[in-house]
């Protein structure tokens, strides 16, 4: 199962039930393959050049251009659903109900719960 795309450094990237990113080039064919995590790995976002994974045990991933591992930030108790991108800020969305926001140092700078 695809769960999530974007694209990243001009190429397509997506994520998936196995656990894996792909990358992906114009003729369709995965030039590059991550594997962050053993568990599904539910969304996607760039920011910065950088790529963030939100995965089923409630981390997210950040990958370099490189495609190197640079970060595993925790913070959330659920799966995570949804990335975006809001100025200088990452926000997340989990199952845990709630909405994070993170730096770009990778520290949560606060939640909002409740829903």
């Amino acid at each position: 199962s695809v769960y999530n795309l974007t694209v990243w450094q001009s190429q397509v990237t997506s994520c998936s039930k196995d656990g894996t990113i792909k990358v992906w080039n114009e003729k369709g064919n995965a030039t590059k393959t991550l594997k962050p995590s053993d568990t599904p790995i539910y969304c996607l976002v760039v920011k910065d050049q950088m790529l963030y994974c939100g995965a089923y045990d409630g981390s997210i991933f950040v990958y370099d251009t490189s495609g190197s591992m640079v970060k595993q930030m925790k913070g959330h108790d659920g799966v995570v659903f949804s990335l975006c991108v809001h100025g200088d800020l990452l926000l997340s969305g989990a199952g845990d109900k709630t909405i994070r926001m993170w730096d770009r140092n990778y520290n949560e700078k606060g939640q909002m719960a409740g829903h």
